[in-house]
């Protein structure tokens, strides 16, 4: 039998690391791979929905110190996991295609919601962003599969 609190134990473990390395990466390099952005959309797939909500205030709270308040950053960034949470209850994707179709669609929705000229001008980036991102969100489905069980744990 499950811990229920497993899952939403794993999801803000798995969102501060996320935020460690993108923190680490904007310090260093002055830009980032979009790892919170895939942090908060991949338990999308695993969370209830009050397990949900609770995950995504306090995702809220976090991304405070990635984007500014006055961006459409943080409305982006609670916006593309709730597509995602709807889509898993209306769409039966295969568990192979979650984390790529999240990763991409949540890389471009985010860049498209946020007007970033990114989309035009730096394919070779976004490319490369949503290459890094799908790595880092495939391993973060692996292990919540791994940990949860709700059918989904098979890749």
């Amino acid at each position: 039998m499950e811990n229920r609190y497993t899952k939403i134990i794993l999801a803000v473990l798995s969102l501060i690391l996320a935020l460690g390395f993108e923190l680490k990466f904007l310090a260093s390099l002055g830009w980032s791979f979009d790892l919170f952005l895939l942090a908060v959309i991949i338990p999308a797939f695993f969370l209830d929905t009050a397990e949900f909500i609770f995950f995504g205030v306090f995702a809220t709270f976090l991304s405070r110190l990635i984007y500014p308040f006055d961006s459409g950053g943080i409305f982006a960034l609670m916006a593309l996991p709730l597509v995602i949470f709807a889509l898993k209850r209306i769409l039966l994707w295969q568990s192979w295609f979650e984390p790529l179709l999240a990763t991409a669609l949540g890389i471009l929705g985010f860049y498209a919601l946020v007007g970033a000229p990114i989309l035009a001008n730096g394919f070779g980036f976004l490319a490369m962003d949503i290459a890094v991102s799908f790595a880092f969100a495939w391993g973060l489905y692996a292990l919540f599969g791994r940990f949860t069980n709700n059918g989904r744990q098979r890749l």
